[in-house]
């Protein structure tokens, strides 16, 4: 059975909160670092099958900033946890998700408008490309987590 999302009241700005995120264990043998900053995308897609477009307002970190990382030992579970507020916007309904993980300075949002009662599918993915996993000024005691990590679509309904 899907979750469901309550639409929230269009008095006042009122939003709902929804608790989205990425659940990994590490299976190595090694502690790996999970890059925070831009690895984070979303997918959403309508009743029909069909993916729906986001705005997206990134806002990057100042520079100079080291980056910031989930640190997941050996056999230990890690949750990414995203912040993620169904609202009203211009009188369309709107899912926001936080491009970035919760904490991290500068965090932007996907914003998918114009969504109404029905069932959505959503597929959370993690990308950190190889060569941005290899720069010199990051510790080589840990490893970076490079490549693609797709979770499978989870089924939801607004209602």
């Amino acid at each position: 059975m899907p979750s469901v999302l309550a639409i929230p009241s269009r008095l006042f700005r009122t939003k709902a909160n929804v608790k989205l995120g990425i659940h990994v264990t590490n299976q190595t043998s090694a502690p790996i670092k999970f890059n925070q900053s831009h690895s984070i995308h979303v997918t959403l897609i309508n009743e029909e099958g069909k993916e729906i477009n986001y705005l997206s307002d990134m806002i990057r970190p100042g520079l100079g900033k080291e980056p910031q990382y989930y640190l997941v030992q050996p056999g230990e579970s890690a949750f990414f946890d995203l912040e993620g507020m169904l609202s009203w916007y211009q009188g369309q309904l709107q899912l926001a998700v936080s491009n970035k993980a919760r904490g991290l300075t500068g965090c932007g949002f996907y914003y998918f408008p114009n969504l109404f009662i029905g069932v959505y599918q959503m597929q959370v993915t993690y990308r950190h490309p190889v060569s941005r996993a290899r720069r010199p000024e990051e510790n080589v005691l840990e490893k970076v987590c490079p490549g693609c990590v797709a979770m499978p679509f989870v089924e939801f309904r607004i209602a």
